[in-house]
């Protein structure tokens, strides 16, 4: 997957690049002696490149709504496995002991534990496993005032709730690869672009040492940065086989801030305060760690955490 070429936020390559081009209006004249292709319009189009690129979400905005949507689903997950186990119980007093073992298999228990960790796939074998004995079996589990009438009802129910759900979750993860690489192919261009008209700048008055410093990057950044900007990065690694582990959620638990990881198992916090973060990791089927890191002043702190599955 591409890489940025630019070694600051989205949001400081956004403010530097604005500040690039006010400052060329300013020097258009000298600009435009030094090459004919520099003219206003070059400026209002690569202007306009910024805001376009600020309209494409960024990993954030795609993450919160991966995020909301996993939360709906596990909320959703954890009903249906409650409905099941009342299942359970409709087949005990249903069906004689002797049977009791079978009939729990067929209505989908060798799915169950893999299910409560949330294994979409699992909990989906389960709900239909338990659905159809349900149809197969409505008599019996009906007989004696048993199962509730309406439990079949509730049952589909749940388990088409939950498919929708799972559809939403994969809708909201599937696009992201190709959202992420969109937003890092504009921004690219943004970084590319203002670094040619800076390159040429620094070389139109390299006579001229403070002109010269409204054409560099990094000085540009320092002035936008600042030494109290401090930060958090690192990857986030399954402990079976140190693949990176995609879509992990990161919460900084003493403030509303959370990120998602995209594919390389990548995460980053920008723009923090500098003090102590506990910071809680979790992903689907991994056991959820909590870890504090001490971010100091003017620092991107790196912290790389691999997960354990969990056992079942």
């Amino acid at each position: 997957m591409e890489k940025p070429n630019y070694n600051c936020s989205q949001q400081e390559l956004y403010t530097v690049a604005n500040q690039g081009w006010n400052s060329y209006l300013e020097k258009i004249a000298s600009f435009s002696l030094f090459k004919a292709k520099y003219d206003e319009t070059l400026a209002t189009t690569s202007k306009a490149a910024i805001v376009a690129a600020q309209l494409i979400p960024n990993w954030q905005a795609r993450g919160a709504k991966a995020n909301i949507s996993y939360i709906n689903l596990t909320i959703k997950a954890d009903a249906c496995l409650q409905e099941w186990q009342k299942l359970k119980r409709y087949i005990i007093d249903a069906f004689k002991e002797a049977y009791h073992k079978t009939n729990f298999k067929a209505a989908g228990q060798p799915y169950y534990q893999k299910a409560t960790n949330y294994n979409w796939d699992s909990l989906m074998e389960l709900l239909n496993a338990g659905m159809i004995f349900i149809l197969a079996n409505k008599t019996v589990l009906l007989a004696n005032k048993n199962m509730p009438e309406i439990f079949s009802d509730n049952f589909k129910n749940l388990k088409t709730d939950f498919e929708i759900l799972h559809n939403d979750y994969i809708n909201a993860t599937a696009n992201e690869p190709t959202q992420t690489l969109a937003k890092i192919e504009a921004n690219n261009a943004i970084y590319d672009n203002v670094i040619n008209m800076f390159l040429d700048g620094q070389e139109i008055f390299k006579n001229e040492p403070v002109t010269k410093q409204l054409f560099t990057f990094d000085h540009l950044i320092n002035l936008i940065s600042g030494t109290g900007t401090a930060g958090i990065k690192g990857y986030i690694t399954s402990a079976l086989n140190s693949a990176p582990i995609t879509n992990c959620s990161i919460k900084l638990i003493q403030t509303d801030k959370f990120t998602m990881t995209d594919k390389d198992g990548y995460y980053q916090f920008l723009q923090l305060e500098s003090t102590e973060y506990e910071i809680q990791v979790s992903a689907p089927e991994y056991q959820t760690q909590t870890i504090k890191q001490q971010v100091k002043p003017g620092t991107i702190s790196t912290l790389s955490v691999v997960l354990q599955p969990v056992k079942g």
